[in-house]
C-alpha cells in the first residue's frame, strides 16, 4: 500500500503532522507554575504599603544574583536574600512557619524590615518555611527545617568553632510594637511576644512559651529542637517549655513594654486543631532526646531567595512517621 503514496501525498501527510504538533505546542496545556507571594517592593510600587525612610541603608542593597528558578520567579533572576554575613557577631535567622498567610507576608516583611533598620540590625535573615504537603500543619516541625537550614548557611559561611547563630520562630501574623525591642539572643532562652493583642496584651496563661521565641542554635541542639509529632494546632510550645525546663535552662521573659506585638487577622476555624495534644505532652520529657532534630525528616521541594527573605516549599513527610 506504501508503494502507490507518491511523493506529494508523503509531503502533505508530513505537513499535516508538523502542524498538529507545532499547534499543541503552542495552545496545549501548560504546566502549572507556582506564584510567588508578592513581593514588599512591588507592593511598595504600587502604592500598597508605604516607602521605608532612609531604605538605602537596608542590607538588601547591592544584591547579586545567585539563581533563576523560572517554577518560582517565571523566568526572572532572583536575588540573594543578604550580602554581609558577618562572622564575629551573632547572626539572626527569623524562621517563619508558613501556609495559606499570602496576605500577612508583604506586612510581616516590612514590619521586620523596617524595624531592623531602625535598630541599626543588618546582620539578619528571614527564612519562610511553607507546608506544601496537605496534612494537618505542623508549625513545630517547620521550625525545625528553617533552624536547620540557618545553621547550614552559618556553616557555609563561617568555619568558626563558636556558632553566634540566634533562631527566633515567628508567628507570620504577629508584628513587633516597639521598635527598642531587640530581636536578639541572650544565655537563656527567651520569649518576646509577652503583650500579643489577640490576647489583649498580655499572656493566655503563665507558662506561656510560644508566639515569638528567641533561642540560640547552641540550646538548639540542647534540647532537640521542637517535637515533630505535633500535627494541628497547639501543644507544641508547650512541649519546647517541658524541654527547656527539663535542661535547667532559665526562660527569659521581656517585659511587656517591650514585647507588644500588633496581631493581624486570621480565620482559626480554618485551621484543625490538634486533639491529642495533651496526651501527647504527657510523654514529652520521654521522649524529646529522640524527637526533633536529630530524626528531623522532610523533603525539600523548591527553595526561592528574594531580596528580603528566603523561601523554601517543603513536604513534611507525614507518611514516614
Amino acid at each position: 500500500m506504501l508503494e502507490k503514496i507518491g511523493f506529494k501525498e508523503l509531503l502533505w501527510i508530513f505537513n499535516i503532522i508538523a502542524i498538529l504538533t507545532f499547534s499543541f505546542y503552542i495552545f496545549g496545556p501548560k504546566p502549572p507554575v507556582r506564584s510567588p507571594p508578592p513581593a514588599v517592593d512591588e507592593l511598595r510600587k504600587e502604592g500598597i504599603i508605604p516607602q521605608i525612610q532612609n531604605s538605602s541603608c537596608h542590607p538588601c542593597q547591592d544584591m547579586t544574583v545567585i539563581e533563576n528558578s523560572p517554577k518560582q520567579t517565571n523566568g526572572q533572576p532572583v536575588l540573594k536574600s543578604y550580602v554581609d554575613f558577618d562572622c564575629t557577631r551573632e547572626w539572626t535567622a527569623f524562621v517563619v512557619p508558613f501556609r495559606k498567610r499570602e496576605e500577612h507576608l508583604p506586612h510581616f516583611l516590612e514590619a521586620i524590615s523596617e524595624h531592623q533598620l531602625q535598630n541599626s540590625q543588618h546582620n539578619y535573615e528571614i527564612i519562610i518555611v511553607e507546608q506544601e504537603d496537605q496534612n494537618l500543619f505542623n508549625r513545630a516541625k517547620l521550625i525545625n527545617v528553617g533552624a536547620k537550614i540557618a545553621y547550614l548557611r552559618w556553616q557555609e559561611k563561617c568555619n568558626v568553632d563558636e556558632v553566634k547563630l540566634c533562631i527566633v520562630s515567628h508567628d507570620i501574623d504577629m508584628l513587633p510594637l516597639n521598635p527598642k525591642l531587640q530581636y536578639t539572643c541572650s544565655q537563656s532562652p527567651k520569649l518576646l511576644a509577652t503583650a500579643a493583642e489577640q490576647f489583649k496584651y498580655g499572656m493566655p496563661y503563665t507558662d506561656y512559651f510560644g508566639g515569638v521565641v528567641a533561642i540560640s542554635w547552641n540550646h538548639m541542639k540542647l534540647v532537640n529542637g521542637l517535637s515533630n509529632r505535633f500535627w494541628g494546632w497547639g501543644g507544641e510550645d508547650d512541649d519546647l517549655f517541658t524541654r527547656v525546663k527539663t535542661e535547667k535552662l532559665t526562660i527569659f521573659k521581656e517585659n511587656q513594654e517591650l514585647g507588644r506585638f500588633k496581631s493581624l487577622k486570621h480565620d482559626h476555624k480554618k485551621e484543625e486543631e490538634n486533639k491529642v495534644r495533651m496526651k501527647q505532652l504527657k510523654s514529652s520529657v520521654k521522649l524529646m532526646k529522640k524527637d526533633g532534630l536529630n530524626n528531623l525528616k522532610y523533603k525539600l521541594n523548591q527553595k526561592a531567595e528574594h531580596q528580603r527573605y528566603t523561601h523554601v516549599y517543603v513536604d513534611l513527610l507525614y507518611q514516614e512517621e
